[in-house]
């Protein structure tokens, strides 16, 4: 049974008449799957859906039941959107239409699937929001997998990723984005400083150091996943921000003044991010060598990450035993 079991409900998170055939409401099961459960958790879901079928009252008026709901119902309408459209039938596919009623232009169809995804991602984070806020009143959520992978992300929603690099539907983006920014902390952060990044993280008053510390490495990892974006996604850029489009053979933008960007474009936007990035990764370094002690930065003064200043003075310049114009 899913959370969502009549029109009524459903009506209350997206705009359709009350009046909406039961019979075409569309799989909330599989949305929960698709869209909630990879955020709180089967365990969790499954106590949701025992308060349903049970009608606890205090469970099904909660807050978390309202925010669940809020990202199933739009998530399912904008899975089953080309059915509602589209029919199946012994002569083939035909489209839906009446007398009184004609079927969507294409363009009309993509805005309103963009509008349920961005409303869905915008819903998932404000779910997190909530869970993280809270986590002490749901340790069934504390407990689960799902917790440990979105707790490990060093930048947790669209809307922080925005504050570091600018993006257009920061909420439906984010989440084309976040096993890019887990391959980034992997791969880079891990490389310079371990796992000390997730202890900064976790510090619920950080001192003004931990804080320019952080600043600087969510700097590095948005501008990195901006450059991995460009090599594995369906990327457009303009001034309204970068985005990542829902499937490469969407392009029927036009109308919104959206459009591919050229090659050139996108090389030029992959080598300032690497030049960014890199840029913000050694100054994260040099604000941590440079001021760790038992006292500061004490995690990471303890790790075989530390350089200690004395330590990098006494690394030869390459260049110091050339001669002539080349040992400048």
């Amino acid at each position: 049974m899913a959370i969502i079991k009549d029109v009524l409900t459903a009506s209350k998170y997206i705009n359709i008449p009350t009046t909406y055939k039961i019979q075409k409401l569309p799989d909330m099961d599989v949305a929960a799957e698709r869209y909630l459960i990879p955020l709180i958790g089967a365990v969790l879901y499954k106590e949701l859906n025992d308060a349903v079928a049970g009608n606890t009252g205090t469970v099904l008026e909660s807050e978390l039941m309202n925010k669940c709901r809020a990202v199933i119902v739009p998530g399912a309408f904008m899975s089953s959107l080309a059915r509602a459209n589209v029919q199946i039938t012994d002569a083939g596919l035909r489209v839906a239409a009446n007398d009184s009623m004609q079927a969507v232009s294409r363009w009309s169809f993509l805005e309103l699937r963009n509008e349920l995804a961005d409303q869905t991602a915008f819903a998932q984070e404000a779910l997190l929001s909530h869970l993280f806020a809270n986590k002490g009143i749901y340790p069934t959520w504390v407990d689960s997998d799902e917790f440990k992978k979105l707790n490990d992300l060093v930048i947790a929603s669209g809307s922080e990723f925005s504050d570091y690099y600018f993006l257009k539907d920061p909420h439906r983006v984010f989440w084309l984005l976040k096993d890019l920014i887990r391959d980034v902390q992997q791969l880079y952060l891990d490389s310079a400083m371990g796992g000390y990044y997730k202890v900064l993280k976790a510090k619920a008053q950080p001192t003004q150091l931990e804080s320019d510390a952080l600043v600087l490495i969510k700097h590095a990892t948005a501008k990195y996943a901006i450059l991995r974006a460009c090599t594995s996604r369906a990327v457009r850029f303009d001034e309204d921000g970068f985005t990542v489009q829902m499937s490469a053979a969407n392009n029927d933008n036009t109308q919104q003044g959206s459009q591919d960007a050229p090659d050139a474009k996108i090389g030029q936007l992959m080598a300032l991010c690497e030049r960014d990035a890199d840029s913000y990764l050694v100054k994260l370094k040099e604000l941590l060598n440079t001021n760790a002690s038992a006292d500061v930065f004490p995690e990471y003064f303890a790790s075989p990450f530390y350089v200690s200043p004395k330590q990098q003075a006494l690394v030869p310049n390459p260049n110091s035993r050339r001669k002539g114009v080349f040992g400048l």
